[in-house]
């Protein structure tokens, strides 16, 4: 939840990773670049020309700012205010690093890529590499290193030509640092793991049950980022690990760097900084309103608010109240010549850039999402979908096979509508909002969906960010596929090596089944053809929560996603 006052933070952004440049300290995060000139205090989104905001990484080279995203490389020559593509957009950019003459960067499944002009062309540099999904990159002396996704960490002595792995096999790793005479590699559920010889051996240095997203070395001491659990600092090279997360509300840590004085970590609750070495940490935001939605509308900002909208004419240094003050409002939308609210008391809408409101319907309806799509108005409440076609005026409701559910977003992707709801995950509808048929996440609240590149993100309430390729979304809209989920069983759940996979189908009983695999990055990490039962070996898989969707090889037709967890 974003809080609102006189300066700007990052409250509501994942923060991927965090970096200094020149007097500037740069954010990526999951909807953009952020940008710092007084040391996190206010941040500006710097984004202009990035086609995919999905941004997992950021560097600094000579003359450029690169960013590594979902849609490949960006750069920058003016510290971020203009981005352009640098290449590889049918790539997903999830590490970046520059040693000498080159820059490298570390794919999702296309493995390593190098560039000797700046990023204006770039070459796969992966021979050797069975794991291609590449999550970090470094150099310690004359060898290139990299951590990759259930592949552990590969090693290159001929600047990338050529790789052989360098152990761990079984471990997925996110970040690696250099310092001293050891080499540290944080893993995904394996803690830190530490090496003296050049990665021609591991061992174990500690957090074995956390999973460790980034590492940094600060004077004396190793710091260590997690997922859910803080920040880890060790002053003995990582032979032990002491907690330093006061203060911090938000403990899923992506990203840590230290600046001057200062130690920062990025989280996906935003940026909180430390004065002493992490002992105590501060949030670097708004404090005194809990906002659910910004909108910007010619040289107004917007904030929607627990005591209605705000509006700021400078950038948020400043808000007045705009009225609503009676309700919460959740979502804010601009269209045409009129401003909208969607509140915990239906439809409110504004002619007049706020200063005055009225009433548009759905009047006993929280509304937590509002979208234009063609020439109709959608709003996503509490009991489904509504839909005007007359500005608001008069609504209708649309949400057949939704079965009264709270929906949380709406949006539009390629000719059809998908809806995030409470409890029943993604529902997607083909005729505008007549009818619905879901998708997949069944069990979970999803708040938000946007699509990238030939994905569709569906980000959800403690489960983190799933994608699924927008082909695998085409379901045939037929009665009988509407229940077809449920007759999918998958056992035991969680599995500790072995997944029993049973499919009742009524209407084909003899037939066969392709099953694909997805990780919780939307990536495929298996594919079976089964009959109506089969037992698989998921032991050289790692642990987390895998997606399983089956399609039947002789009508083609897709079933609803059915989720499990694998835990060692």
């Amino acid at each position: 939840m974003v809080k609102v006052g006189k300066s700007s933070g990052l409250n509501n952004e994942s923060v991927t990773s965090l970096i200094q440049s020149g007097n500037y300290l740069y954010a990526s995060t999951h909807g953009g670049v952020y940008r710092s000139s007084n040391n996190g205090d206010i941040w500006q989104e710097k984004s202009s020309g990035l086609d995919n905001r999905l941004v997992s990484t950021l560097i600094q080279s000579g003359n450029y700012l690169y960013a590594g995203t979902g849609g490949g490389v960006y750069r920058s020559s003016d510290n971020g205010d203009n981005w352009q593509s640098s290449g590889m957009t049918n790539q997903s950019v999830w590490s970046l690093f520059k040693s000498w003459n080159y820059l490298y960067a570390g794919t999702d499944g296309g493995g390593v890529y190098r560039s000797s002009d700046n990023g204006d062309s770039w070459q796969e540099k992966s021979s050797g590499m069975d794991n291609r999904s590449v999550t970090s990159l470094i150099q310690n002396g004359s060898y290139l290193f990299a951590g990759t996704y259930g592949g552990g960490v590969y090693r290159s002595s001929d600047n990338g030509d050529n790789w052989r792995s360098s152990g761990m096999t079984n471990q997925s790793v996110f970040s690696l640092i250099q310092i001293g005479n050891y080499l540290f590699a944080g893993t995904y559920g394996g803690g830190v793991y530490r090496s003296s010889d050049n990665g021609d051996n591991w061992q174990s240095s500690g957090m074995t049950n956390q999973s460790v997203f980034s590492l940094i070395q600060n004077g004396s001491y190793l710091y260590a980022g997690t997922y859910g659990s803080g920040v880890y600092r060790s002053s003995d090279n990582g032979d032990s690990w002491q907690y330093k997360s006061s203060g911090m509300d938000n403990r899923t840590v992506f990203s840590l760097v230290q600046i001057g004085n200062y130690f920062y970590v990025g989280t996906n609750g935003g940026v909180y900084r430390s004065s002493d070495n992490g002992d105590n940490w501060q949030s670097r935001g708004m404090n005194n309103r809990s906002v659910r939605s910004l909108n910007r509308s010619g040289n107004y900002l917007y904030a929607g608010t627990d005591l209605g909208v705000y509006r700021s004419s400078d950038n948020g240094d400043n808000w007045q109240i705009s009225g609503l003050n009676d309700w919460y409002v959740f979502s804010l939308r601009k269209i045409g010549n009129y401003l909208y609210a969607g509140t915990n008391g239906g439809v409110y809408r504004s002619s007049d850039n706020g200063d005055n409101w009225r009433r548009s319907g759905l009047d006993n309806r929280l509304v937590s999402t509002l979208i234009q799509i063609g020439n109709y108005l959608y709003a996503g409440a509490n009991g489904g979908i509504y839909r005007s076609g007359d500005n608001g005026d008069s609504w209708q409701e649309k949400s057949s096979g939704l079965n009264n559910l709270t929906v949380n977003t709406i949006v539009s992707v390629g000719g059809y509508l998908y809806a995030g709801t409470n409890g029943r995950g993604v529902d997607r509808s083909s005729d505008n909002g007549e009818s619905w048929s879901n998708i997949g996440l069944a069990g979970q609240d999803v708040r938000s969906i946007v699509s990238s590149g030939d994905y569709l993100f569906a980000g959800t309430i403690g489960n983190g960010i799933w994608k699924m390729p927008l082909s695998a979304t085409n379901i045939e809209e037929r009665e009988e596929n509407t229940t077809l989920s449920s007759r999918i069983l998958t056992y035991p759940n969680p599995s500790e090596g072995t997944l029993t996979i049973e499919i009742e189908d009524a209407h084909a009983s003899n037939d066969i089944y392709d099953v694909m695999m997805y990780d919780m990055y939307g990536r495929n990490v298996g594919i079976y053809q089964i009959h109506n039962k089969q037992t698989i070996d998921l032991n050289s898989i790692p642990v987390g929560q895998y997606q399983l969707q089956v399609r039947n090889a002789q009508t083609q037709s897709i079933f609803a996603p059915s989720i499990f967890s694998i835990m060692r």
